[in-house]
């Protein structure tokens, strides 16, 4: 599915690049990201489900130091991991798509607020509340 919307995703883009315009709200890559989170939401509604995907795939491409982790380490990467992804799980989908947005693929507030349609203090007060739950939970 993850390959037909990305593939859709360009397609749209490609067909409606007239409609794009430049501005003080984001660039071409914010677009993107909003024609793309459309495309996902419109997909999820038709099969009428809402399940997010870990991040296993993630992990396993993490940045190789030369030196290798031992196995103490890794033991508490992979709880970290675990943890994270079980708090991540437990915010709200706008919530868990701006911290995402913001923290993963390091878009701008500005950004965010356009690939999401909400005011840029929106964003601000969605990230600020998406941080405090997970720094809450993370802590327990």
């Amino acid at each position: 599915m993850a390959e037909e919307l990305t593939q859709e995703t360009f397609l749209t883009a490609i067909r409606k690049i007239g409609f794009f315009r430049a501005g003080p709200d984001g660039g071409l890559k914010a677009w993107v990201f909003r024609i793309a989170t459309n495309l996902a939401l419109d997909s999820l509604r038709r099969e009428k489900r809402l399940e997010f995907p870990s991040d296993e795939s993630a992990d396993a491409s993490a940045a190789v130091n030369d030196e290798r982790p031992g196995p103490q380490e890794e033991l508490e990467r992979f709880q970290f991991s675990q943890a994270l992804n079980s708090a991540l799980l437990e915010l709200t989908p706008a919530q868990r798509m701006i911290f995402l947005l913001k923290e993963q693929e390091e878009l701008s507030l500005l950004e965010i607020s356009r690939v999401c349609g909400c005011s840029e203090n929106a964003i601000k007060q969605s990230l600020f509340r998406a941080r405090a739950a997970l720094r809450k939970k993370l802590c327990e």
